[in-house]
């Protein structure tokens, strides 16, 4: 079985052909997903951190950008703390702070919590998506935007959730 899973992680086209693709779909894409994070990285001048909001990214982050992310002079890796609380390794480690959140490249997988992460920071800008296909049907989206001033909206005291964000009228 292991040697299988291995095939069909380094093979993906033999996972599609025994028709288990989609039990493989989150072992893929992760590498092209981080260079498209590091690039936009690299490119932004005076970034105090890059931060992420989702542990799978934090840590396809951590592996596929460790020669960015080890470089002299590079941005430091954070995770975004969703709720009051930290709930994972990433946030416990690694939490995004108003000290490390000056001027930060923000990467938010799937577009899941985007609007909460960006209502943690003074200005956003520079959205852009980037989409991988992870087989024919599915594909993984990121936003990569700028965020500058990070400062946490208040969480619910009892929930430990971020506000609701505004919707743009």
């Amino acid at each position: 079985i292991a040697t299988l899973f291995l095939a069909c992680v380094i093979s993906p086209s033999l996972a599609e052909k025994i028709g288990a693709a989609n039990a493989f779909k989150r072992a893929k894409g992760w590498e092209q997903t981080v260079r498209a994070i590091t690039e936009r990285a690299a490119a932004e001048p005076g970034l105090t951190a890059v931060a992420v909001d989702d542990r799978f990214l934090f840590n396809a982050s951590a592996y596929y950008g460790r020669a960015f992310f080890g470089a002299v002079n590079a941005p430091p890796l954070k995770m975004w703390v969703r709720e009051a609380h930290a709930q994972n390794q990433a946030e416990v480690t690694d939490p995004l702070t108003a000290a490390t959140g000056a001027r930060v490249l923000a990467a938010s997988l799937d577009l899941i919590y985007r609007d909460e992460l960006a209502q943690d920071f003074k200005s956003v800008s520079g959205q852009e998506i980037h989409s991988v296909m992870l087989d024919k049907k599915r594909r993984r989206k990121t936003e990569l935007f700028l965020g500058e001033g990070f400062a946490p909206l208040p969480r619910d005291p009892v929930t430990g959730q971020p506000p609701k964000p505004k919707v743009a009228e």
